[in-house]
């Protein structure tokens, strides 16, 4: 299984005060095929709407029995 998380800069021009990234988490099935688990506004992850937040952080975690993390990618575009 594959598990994806996926973002898009907002839309229009500088400062995007209207609209924040879009985050998606994806997961591919054995067989390749995609679902879409979420999709949400990246405003409410960041410090525009939740002033104490730091900022995002991405991991790996397992909450409960075993879990065994094959490999870990993670491929940044540059952009900020």
């Amino acid at each position: 299984m594959l598990l994806r998380i996926e973002t898009d800069l907002p839309r229009g021009t500088p400062p995007w005060s209207s609209s924040g990234d879009r985050i998606r988490l994806v997961v591919a099935d054995d067989t390749g095929t995609e679902h879409r688990l979420a999709e949400l506004d990246g405003r409410f992850w960041s410090v525009e709407t939740a002033a104490p937040f730091t900022g995002r952080v991405t991991g790996m975690f397992a909450e409960k029995g075993v879990v065994r993390f094959a490999e870990f990618r993670y491929r940044g575009t540059g952009r900020s």
